[in-house]
């Protein structure tokens, strides 16, 4: 399983059941951010968008690398 450190509402899978294979870094897009709480991006949540009653779709900026988790269901 692939899971992004920037992540939104996900459930926990139990420790027991899952083991760490590594964690990867990745530039998903240079310029552009539609879920990043960092930025205000908030395209999948209203509550990751610069302003909880105005939040924004995507923000253009300079993106950082994206951690991504990978993970075996033992």
């Amino acid at each position: 399983m692939v899971s992004p450190n920037n992540n939104y509402d996900v459930g926990v899978i139990p420790s027991h059941m899952i083991e760490s294979v590594r964690t990867i870094r990745e530039f998903p897009c240079s310029w552009i951010s539609t879920m990043n709480a960092a930025v205000g991006a908030g395209f999948y949540s209203f509550r990751y968008g610069t302003n909880p009653w105005l939040p924004l779709p995507f923000v253009f900026h300079s993106v950082q690398p994206e951690e991504y988790r990978i993970e075996r269901f033992k």
